[in-house]
């Protein structure tokens, strides 16, 4: 490029701190805004877990990961904290909690769920019926004692539209929604949670 179609100001130095700054804005700029957007819950806030690691369909993971996002979007975070794809994907890649070599087990689920900190697991499975697509759900409490519950089986046209209602009936689930016991706080005045 020659000296002529440089723009007016390309041939000006910029000083090294504002290099620097420049590139940090940059950065910034690139996180992604689910991560940047969503404050930390307080002590009370109950967390879940949505996953389908007890299967190796893509199809599944893949609707976790949607469902994950389509809650956070429903729900207020001070209301429920939904663990994000990028922290479970973080903490599965620094090798807390190990892979297990395996599709996992319950027992497994509960350990990642315990290590997550997680009040409550969302186990999916995605199918395929006559003439639409089904997820099963299964909400499950990670200590040793607690009962898995079968949830009523979503049923859409679409993977989307699946996505959709179990978004909304995660969204209105008053058992999950429950705040943790370590106080007596309640979301904002504003925030309306179920």
């Amino acid at each position: 490029m020659t000296r002529s179609m440089m723009p007016r100001f390309a041939h000006y130095r910029i000083p090294r701190r504002v290099g620097r700054l420049g590139r940090l804005f940059a950065a910034l700029a690139a996180f992604p805004a689910s991560l940047v957007a969503q404050a930390p819950p307080s002590p009370d806030t109950p967390r879940l877990f949505i996953e389908a690691f007890r299967s190796n369909d893509s199809v599944a993971r893949r609707a976790a990961e949607e469902i994950r996002v389509a809650v956070q979007r429903r729900v207020p975070s001070t209301c429920l904290w939904v663990l994000t794809t990028s922290f479970i994907e973080s903490a599965r890649a620094s090798g807390q909690p190990d892979d297990f070599g395996h599709t996992w087990t319950w027992d497994d689920l509960r350990e990642v769920a315990r290590a997550y900190r997680a009040d409550a697991i969302i186990d999916l499975s995605v199918g395929q019926g006559a003439d639409s697509i089904e997820i099963q759900v299964i909400r499950v409490r990670p200590i040793e004692t607690g009962a898995a519950m079968a949830l009523p089986v979503v049923r859409a046209a679409t993977l989307a539209g699946a996505i959709a209602r179990l978004a909304d009936a995660i969204a209105r689930d008053t058992v999950l929604l429950q705040r943790r016991s370590t106080s007596n706080a309640h979301p904002p005045d504003n925030v309306r949670c179920s």
